[in-house]
């Protein structure tokens, strides 16, 4: 497929496989399109199985237990995962030395042709989106609902073109890709704001921030 931008030889890092998906889709979708693609992770093998034998047959190097300088250092663009935080020393030194880093939802939205529909907040956006996307689907069966609910985004983008309706789920975490990219869905609601995620977040004002960025 073509997608506008060219991985082809690219050295990309994929800095956090995890468990639920997202790590999978954006590391698949990185060695089909002909990338280089270094993935890392803290948890080890055994916690990683399922998402290692997803990606079996792939031409695909690991590090697993550790996250390293190196890997960053030798990277063309780095893709974080959600559950990686924006200021994890790495995407510092990322930063600085002027290597791009996205995430799974940011790439997708750079390279979906149809105008998205993206939900967010504390409670209630899974139900929101899975609904939206029904009623969407009413009209139109080619309907993509993804995001963060264990369905990648990046897989579904072969079955999507210019008129395909798209609905997101999109976490806060997820919201902060939007933000490097300058954008936001072409239509966006926030269900609601509660206390959440404030391990991650300074505090509610930063967490509030962070969702708005949908907008």
């Amino acid at each position: 497929m073509e997608t506008g931008i060219d991985f082809t030889g690219k050295h990309v890092l994929v800095m956090g496989l995890g468990v639920h998906g997202g790590g999978v889709g954006v590391a698949k979708f990185l060695a089909h399109q002909g990338a280089r693609v270094t993935v890392t992770d803290t948890k080890s093998a055994d916690d990683l199985a399922v998402s290692l034998k997803a990606l079996e047959g792939l031409d695909i190097e690991y590090v697993l237990g550790e996250h390293r300088e190196t890997d960053v250092l030798n990277s063309d663009m780095l893709v974080r995962n959600p559950a990686v935080p924006r200021e994890h020393p790495l995407l510092q030194l990322a930063a600085a030395h002027g290597i791009p880093v996205e995430m799974e939802i940011s790439l997708f939205c750079r390279l979906c042709p149809a105008p998205i529909t993206g939900i967010t907040g504390t409670k209630g956006k899974t139900t929101t989106a899975l609904l939206t996307g029904a009623m969407l689907a009413e009209k139109d069966p080619r309907t993509v609902v993804a995001g963060n609910m264990r369905v990648s985004a990046l897989d579904t983008l072969e079955r999507i073109d210019a008129s395909t309706p798209v609905v997101l789920e999109i976490s806060s975490w997820q919201c902060e890709g939007l933000a490097s990219i300058g954008f936001s869905p072409h239509l966006a609601a926030i269900t609601n704001l509660y206390p959440d995620h404030l391990n991650r977040y300074a505090d509610m004002s930063e967490y509030a921030a962070a969702k708005a960025l949908i907008f």
